[in-house]
């Protein structure tokens, strides 16, 4: 019997315009995306200046990167299943914009953190959570339980961290385990 962990070693790590593109329609079971946020992320909280996560992250403000991805997206995705896509708050109404031209928008899930942004230490409260965007292709039941949009996950941080901005495996695990279709888990 598999689990979800299985799954691991089929993820692939790749330019995701030129992967969709090479996909044939309606052969996707889920989609998982965090795409750029719009905002020219870049971390100056580091000590070390020279770590690689204070580098801008490569395309981070690219619209026409989103605007052409979605339609693919939707391409590829078979009927009646979801899409969760990472954006930042202060751009969830590009993003928002851009995948109701093809997809029914269900929730927009917010990922509540362990801990909070820096930003603007004198004019800006600390932020402490991300939103999902949550949608549909037609219409897909969710698996299990049904959970509330508010979803409680501990930030990735320290040598931990692949990634500057990585997501916690546990969440990426209840969007599977919500939204993958049955056959995987069996």
């Amino acid at each position: 019997m598999a689990d979800w962990t299985d799954l691991i070693g089929k993820f692939l790590s790749c330019d995701c315009v030129d992967l969709l593109s090479t996909l044939p329609g309606s052969c996707v079971d889920l989609v998982i995306t965090d795409p750029p946020y719009l905002m020219s992320y870049k971390t100056n909280h580091r000590k070390d200046k020279g770590h690689r996560f204070c580098s801008e992250i490569a395309n981070d403000n690219n619209q026409e990167l989103i605007e052409q991805v979605v339609p693919e997206l939707y391409r590829v995705m078979k009927d009646n299943t979801a899409l969760y896509m990472f954006c930042n708050n202060n751009k969830v109404d590009v993003f928002k914009q851009i995948i109701e031209q093809h997809f029914t928008i269900k929730n927009i899930i917010v990922w509540v953190k362990n801990n909070h942004t820096a930003g603007d230490l004198v004019a800006q409260y600390g932020k402490k959570y991300e939103f999902i965007v949550y949608a549909n292709k037609g219409r897909c039941p969710i698996n299990g339980t049904r959970l509330t949009d508010i979803w409680f996950f501990d930030r990735v941080v320290g040598k931990n961290q692949v990634h500057q901005n990585e997501k916690p495996l546990d969440l990426i695990k209840q969007i599977i385990e919500k939204s993958a279709p049955p056959p995987i888990f069996t």
